[in-house]
């Protein structure tokens, strides 16, 4: 190699050096260029924010305020609470005089007339011995000849109703009854098998 292929060769590596330092120094600058950008917008931001900022003597009276409605509120809701306890104490009083009145003791006269008529029916029913005699137990029908003792619809009240000769002897005295033996077919009116009863015999 010759000296002028050295020189040529250290002004290009000189030449590149510069370069490469002009481009880092360009790209240092670059960053510190967005690195200042970027802590403008920041600041910027944070004024923004410090003007949304209250100082500290609105934030105080607000709380103030706030506590005062908060205990205005605490307040009424213990007016309520003992108005509403009165008016049960009070109800409760109402309600016993209200029992101590006249309807209850017409309600016990009541309820003292209906057991001696219930006593009084359950001892003629034990007492009497006769053998047409029905005790029944709410029965869906009667036979009228064996009913001495009605009860009124509405209030059950025993009713003594006399059943005259005539009432007994109203009903027909049919002493032939429903026909003891069956046919395979089935009969449609009572008066046929009658008839074929009486052809038999």
């Amino acid at each position: 190699m010759t000296i002028g292929c050295k020189q040529r060769i250290s002004d290009v590596l000189r030449i590149y050096t510069d370069n490469n330092n002009n481009n880092n120094n360009n790209n240092n600058n670059n960053n510190n260029n967005i690195n200042i950008s970027l802590a403008l917008k920041l600041t910027k931001a944070d004024r923004e924010d410090v003007k949304s900022f209250i100082n500290r003597l609105e934030f105080d009276s607000t709380n103030q305020t706030l506590e005062k409605l908060i205990e205005d509120l605490f307040a009424k809701l213990n007016v309520a609470e003992n108005e509403l306890k009165s008016l049960l104490i009070d109800l409760q009083e109402t309600m016993e005089n209200k029992l101590d009145r006249d309807e209850m003791e017409q309600l016990r006269e009541w309820l003292e007339k209906r057991f001696k008529s219930i006593n009084k029916r359950l001892n003629s029913f034990t007492h009497d011995t006769s053998p047409t005699r029905q005790i029944t137990d709410d029965a869906a029908g009667l036979k009228r000849s064996l009913m001495q003792h009605y009860h009124c619809i509405s209030c059950d009240r025993p009713l003594e109703v006399a059943l005259s000769q005539e009432y007994l002897g109203s009903y027909p005295a049919d002493s032939r009854g429903f026909p003891m033996n069956k046919s395979i077919r089935p009969y449609t009116t009572f008066d046929l098998e009658s008839l074929r009863h009486q052809i038999q015999t």
